[in-house]
């Protein structure tokens, strides 16, 4: 085979590696890979998760958090119904753990033994008569329309955490519906695993049990020079930007009051945050007048107590030591720097700590390697850091089945597709989809080390059948193929179950 590649500018290799850091020959591949825009050329490079989408992008986000947070505050007992593949036994795990993390004690199903996919009328009435009132299905439930009838008939509500395609025009009747493949779901990126999506509602609870959940916030950034002001500000609900507001002023213009007027409007309502109290106070009086006041709270002071190595430095310090305008913005600058200093102000308050995201994060990258979803976009970050995580600090469970498969670390995602994820994907192949929840869900290591065990033996039975399976069909498959003048296979054999 001869390989041709494709022939790019030197000049543009050299451009590329100049602008973002990089060395000549991953400059050249990601050119020959038509990827030279920012925001593709940020996905493969970085792995922090900031640069993840911000889960309230999808309309029904914030419906769905409400939703829990009433659970939470009325002790309702909350189900979790999932798939009996990896990214669907994933995808249960993480929201179990999510919810727990949350406030509430929900418990899990996913189908086992011959139970088909998705969610049952049978699972909705049990539940019923257990005094349940709601469910959150993962990795399923977009074409649940009777059962969730079913459910809002014995006073049940559900919420649908899926990412297959909507078969139908429209979707079932839920409380919320968080589908990246759903017509209107206002998400960017429609190819997220089971897992990813239960991942966007985990992290959505998360900045739930901030103070700035639901609150009106504005950022406001002033950048004056001797002869003019720079004024500009940012309406922000759940961290999604919702207006803008420029305007340059120069000093003792006729349309000072005008713009004052202007700004104060735009800021009515919000919660104001400036980097620097101090100097923005100073140069709003001098721009405004002595006798106007600034109200803001000091982002500045708030992070430095929280992250000390970013405390006292400007705007443009921190936008290059955290690298916050490497690949640009449609509208540059200093917005942008406020709209990531206060998401690191915001992300570290009322959490529940950096372990527990990164459990649901290994869990959540398992998920999108064993569902085969396309790596690029934020898949490629929830990959590459949850696959290092695994390898570095395994969650519970994890921990165990990589001790009993003797696996070396460090581990790739190549690793994760070969080595791991066909075991979880086992259990659910043989009926017994239970294994490996029980694998992450148990709260002791004796009880995680016998899951493991048995996934192992899981994993042998599956082979076994497929080996049996294999030994009827192949001779079955070569009569066909001559019976149909190699045109096409077609056989069955009733020794074969599905």
């Amino acid at each position: 085979m001869k390989w041709v590649k494709k022939e790019i500018p030197a000049d543009s290799v050299r451009s590329l590696a100049k602008a973002y850091g990089l060395d000549l020959l991953t400059s050249s591949i990601l050119l020959r890979r038509g990827i030279s825009e920012p925001q593709g050329i940020l996905y493969f490079l970085e792995k922090d998760l900031r640069f993840l989408r911000n889960p309230f992008l999808f309309v029904a986000m914030e419906d769905a958090v409400d939703r829990l947070s009433l659970a939470a505050e009325e002790g309702e007992k909350v189900l979790v119904f999932g798939d009996s593949d990896t990214d669907g036994v994933t995808a249960t795990s993480l929201m179990v753990e999510a919810l727990r993390s949350f406030g509430i004690e929900a418990g899990w199903r996913v189908p086992s033994g011959e139970e088909p996919y998705g969610l049952s009328i049978e699972a909705v009435e049990r539940f019923a008569g257990e005094g349940g009132s709601l469910i959150v299905t993962v990795d399923c439930g977009i074409s649940n329309h009777e059962e969730v009838e079913k459910a809002a008939e014995l006073g049940i509500d559900v919420i649908i955490c899926d990412h297959h395609k909507l078969q139908v025009e429209k979707p079932p009747a839920a409380v919320a519906v968080i589908d990246p493949k759903v017509e209107g779901c206002g998400y960017p990126f429609r190819d997220l695993a089971g897992a990813g999506v239960a991942l966007k509602l985990a992290m959505a609870l998360r900045f739930g049990k901030t103070p700035f959940y639901k609150q009106p916030v504005a950022l406001l950034s002033l950048r004056a020079d001797r002869t003019a002001c720079r004024i500009e500000a940012v309406r922000l609900h759940n961290m999604v930007e919702t207006a803008r507001f420029s305007e340059t002023l120069e000093e003792g213009s006729e349309r000072t009051g005008a713009v004052l007027e202007k700004l104060a409007r735009f800021l009515s309502s919000h919660s104001i945050f400036v980097l620097d109290k101090k100097n923005t106070g100073r140069i709003f009086r001098r721009i405004f007048g002595e006798g106007v006041e600034l109200e803001s709270f000091d982002l500045g002071e708030e992070l430095g107590r929280r992250h000390p190595a970013l405390s006292g430095k400007d705007e443009d310090s921190l936008a290059k030591e955290l690298g916050i305008l490497k690949y640009g913005h449609p509208d540059g600058g200093a917005l942008e720097i406020l709209e990531v200093l206060f998401s690191l102000m915001a992300d570290s308050q009322g959490q529940d700590g950096s372990e527990s995201l990164a459990g649901l994060m290994q869990l959540a990258a398992l998920g999108t390697v064993a569902d085969l979803m396309p790596l690029k976009d934020e898949n490629r970050i929830i990959v590459r850091q949850g696959v290092e995580w695994i390898s570095s600090r395994p969650r519970q469970g994890l921990e165990e089945l990589l001790r009993i498969l003797g696996i070396r670390r460090p581990l790739s995602a190549t690793d994760i597709a070969w080595q791991v994820t066909p075991l979880v994907n086992a259990a659910g192949r043989i009926g017994e989809p239970g294994i490996a929840l029980r694998l992450f869900m148990a709260e002791t290591p004796v009880e995680r080390e016998n899951a493991a065990q048995e996934l192992v033996r899981a994993n042998g039975e599956r082979k076994r059948l497929g080996a049996e399976v294999w030994d009827v069909v192949y001779p079955l498959a070569g009569r066909s193929y001559e019976e149909t003048e190699k045109r096409y296979i077609l056989l069955g054999a009733k020794e074969v179950k599905s």
